[in-house]
């Protein structure tokens, strides 16, 4: 048995990491960590949603099968969750979050034996997040000192810095500032990623010195990307820049907001759910660069299958990466994204596989909830609906549909299939659960 460590790095855009390839140092000790195990190219996230693209990491669906996919939506008890099927066989499970999805209402907190949100750190700052600092020194504080020593750990890490650049110390924050100061909200991210970094360099340090790191699987990825005006008439800034001064629109608190672009009501571009999976893993078992398509709802198969567990009795649509990495796979044909914004009825899907990515934009509904909600999302997405088809690697700024129809034809039937089997899976769940609960009464 060994232990488990997942880190996650909120909007942690896979370019903008230097073990891939980013011209930055932004890195360093993720780059070490790489070169012990295994880098994944192409991984993607379900969902540029923190709450949906959590729920598919610690449950294996996607986000129309486990629902989580809107503010007000929670992850049915039904769905077994990674902590609580590893609390099965002897795990002590921890979360250790800078954002509030895990101790929120969401129901992401459960099958965890303790969840740290720094409620007071956060309070004090008037911020709602925890820092980096306080995240690595908890979770140093419990492998060293509040672990039972003859029980394994899974825990989740959760950093924030990098969805809200205000939690960077200000000696931090402009580390890798531009003297002309033409991009401050990248310069602040590029810094915020070398900051979370830096502590997580502390942790490894720390699972080295208490003979742990040798025996613990660690992955490391981001949740979902982010934009920084890549797609600037796209994503809406364009539109933004022109109506702010309009008061009844009042975009000049949206564009300044956090100091970032944004990811949520954003086409499926690559730099937002193209997201960074290295992994690390006992012994040092497998190492290398992976070339095939990953999602982030493998993670939870990989681990059980490290681990030798069965899977029969719960439901998975993530598969194992262990043949990938032991060349016997070549990753997955097609993968998929599923993103319903905050407070629109919008919706951003995309089906991609190694050439081509479709991406389908379904618009919000014209009523006034939609409208008052986000005004810029509303447009914007009104705009944008439709389909597209991008060439993987380019820029995504020409649409090759009329060149490619074929191809999109092709993807567009990747993804209503995929569709139609996560409706049916969620209504089959449905159903295996009203059948549970009607066998429980007759037992009563």
């Amino acid at each position: 048995m060994f232990n488990i460590l997942f880190i996650v790095v909120e909007c942690l855009r896979a370019d903008h990491v230097s073990a891939y390839g980013y011209e930055r140092k932004t890195t360093p000790n993720i780059d070490e960590l790489a070169k012990r195990g295994a880098l994944a190219r192409k991984a993607v996230t379900q969902s540029s949603f923190t709450v949906a693209s959590a729920a598919s990491i610690l449950t294996g669906v996607y986000p129309e099968v486990h629902g989580a996919i809107g503010f007000y939506d929670r992850l049915p008890s039904h769905l077994v969750t990674l902590p609580e099927y590893l609390s099965r066989y002897g795990f002590h499970t921890t979360c250790f979050e800078g954002m509030n999805a895990f101790s929120g209402p969401w129901g992401l907190g459960r099958g965890f034996n303790r969840v740290e949100s720094f409620k007071q750190e956060k309070q004090k700052r008037g911020l709602d997040r925890a820092r980096a600092d306080e995240i690595s020194s908890s979770f140093v504080d419990y492998i060293t000192h509040s672990k039972a020593s003859d029980q394994p750990f899974f825990s989740l890490l959760w950093f924030a810095e990098t969805h809200d650049p205000r939690l960077t110390p200000e000696a931090e924050r402009r580390y890798f500032g531009k003297s002309d100061g033409s991009n401050v909200r990248l310069d602040q991210y590029d810094s915020a990623i070398r900051y979370i970094d830096q502590y997580i360099g502390r942790i490894l340090e720390a699972l080295d010195k208490s003979s742990l790191l040798g025996d613990t699987f660690i992955v490391v990825t981001g949740d979902h990307g982010d934009v920084f005006d890549e797609h600037y008439w796209m994503e809406g800034r364009l539109i933004a820049d022109l109506l702010y001064r309009l008061p009844v629109f009042n975009f000049k608190r949206i564009l300044t907001r956090n100091g970032y672009v944004g990811h949520i009501g954003i086409p499926p571009y690559e730099e937002v759910i193209h997201v960074p999976l290295i992994m690390k893993f006992p012994q040092d078992k497998y190492k290398g660069e992976v070339e095939g398509q990953m999602e982030l709802i493998d993670l939870f198969p990989t681990t059980l299958d490290l681990l030798n567990l069965k899977t029969e009795k719960i439901t998975l649509q993530g598969r194992s990466i262990i043949p990938d990495l032991k060349g016997n796979q070549n990753g997955k044909k097609v993968v998929f994204t599923y993103t319903k914004p905050l407070y629109s009825s919008a919706l951003f899907t995309c089906a991609r596989d190694n050439e081509f990515k479709f991406v389908k934009v379904y618009p919000p509904d014209i009523n006034i909830k939609n409208i008052s909600a986000d005004r810029r999302l509303f447009i914007t997405s009104r705009i944008w609906s439709g389909e597209k088809v991008f060439k993987v690697g380019t820029s995504e700024k020409q649409d090759f549909s009329k060149e490619y129809p074929e191809r999109l034809q092709a993807l567009r039937g990747e993804l209503l299939l995929w569709r139609e089997k996560n409706r049916t899976l969620k209504e089959k769940l449905r159903l295996y659960k009203a059948i549970s609960r009607v066998k429980v009464s007759n037992q009563i």
